[in-house]
């Protein structure tokens, strides 16, 4: 019987072309998130001076809306569709 040789003479040529395309992909990466962190559109971020300080009365409004979007999403939901649904995976 002749038996089959596992010759593995040409993987190291393919391990370090899978390290070079690795290396390039990181490498290519990094510039990219480097150059757009550095990249200015001309427009300035203007300091906090031209920002109204939030009021009471703001946070009341948000407060008010978020509490309606809960309340909402709770009257939307089917609590029995729920536990029909566990009472058949169980």
């Amino acid at each position: 019987m002749n038996s089959i040789k596992l010759d593995q003479k040409g993987m190291s040529h393919v391990i370090v072309a899978l390290v070079v395309v690795l290396v390039g992909a990181v490498g290519f990466s990094w510039y990219r998130v480097y150059q757009g962190q550095n990249q200015t559109d001309g427009s300035t971020t203007e300091t906090s001076q031209e920002q109204q300080p939030i009021t009471k009365a703001d946070l009341q409004q948000s407060t008010d809306k978020l509490q309606q979007d809960l309340d909402k999403a709770e009257a939307e939901l089917d609590s029995s569709q729920f536990d029909e649904d566990i009472d058949a995976l169980l």
